[in-house]
């Protein structure tokens, strides 16, 4: 990897444009020296589901710019599979999308083609991103698009492998109760602090600073 100034890693947003677009202003992006990397969740619970989509798939376009899939992109892209339409929902993406069928059609592409993870050496450590978690002792390219996506428990309090762990999908407050980025003693980096709670943040954290934005 080249020697990027700062190695980004944005939490879960769901949909919050506002706080994500507070959180963008905060940190300054700079596109020529940082490196950013997306863990997934950027849609449903939030009222906004459309901007962040437009901001995310834009950013997207950047070669220093990683976008990696969520739970929540993996449940959109098989209601589309199975012709779901949750009208019920107000703050589902499938629902504000169905307003806006050449968009849709975009965004199902775009997630449908997003990673599971990202591995990268960084400073004589090897950090694996990911939605939500990674089996131990299993080669990346062996691991489970399941675990990668939805396991919580058995990940946070069982994983004990040599790579360090970026991941969203757990709200901290889950764990401390707080609302800021945290590293487990096991090397596990948590950014998701819960952008949809009443306390939540969407969070960026840098990973050879340990320094965070929120929004």
């Amino acid at each position: 990897m080249k020697a990027y100034k700062r190695i980004l890693a944005v939490g879960d947003i769901h949909g919050h444009y506002n706080k994500l677009k507070d959180m963008w202003q905060k940190l300054k992006f700079n596109k020529d020296n940082d490196f950013l990397i997306f863990l997934g969740d950027y849609i449903d619970r939030g009222p906004d589901n459309i901007a962040v989509i437009k901001f995310v798939m834009e950013l997207n376009k950047l070669e220093n710019v990683i976008c990696l899939r969520g739970n929540h992109e993996e449940i959109f892209i098989d209601d589309i599979k199975n012709g779901f339409y949750f009208a019920d929902k107000p703050h589902s993406a499938l629902n504000e999308l169905h307003k806006d069928k050449s968009l849709l059609k975009l965004f199902y592409d775009f997630a449908n083609s997003r990673p599971y993870y990202h591995e990268s050496r960084i400073k004589d450590k090897t950090y694996v991103f990911c939605h939500a978690g990674i089996e131990n002792n299993i080669p990346m390219a062996e691991q489970s698009p399941h675990y990668l996506l939805w396991e919580r428990e058995s990940f946070l309090n069982g994983y004990n492998d040599s790579k360090y762990v970026v991941v969203g999908h757990t709200p901290v407050q889950c764990v401390n109760g707080l609302n800021t980025p945290l590293e487990l003693s096991n090397k596990i980096i948590m950014c998701d602090t819960g952008s949809y709670l009443t306390d939540g943040k969407i969070s960026c954290i840098d990973i050879l600073s340990g320094k965070f934005w929120q929004g």
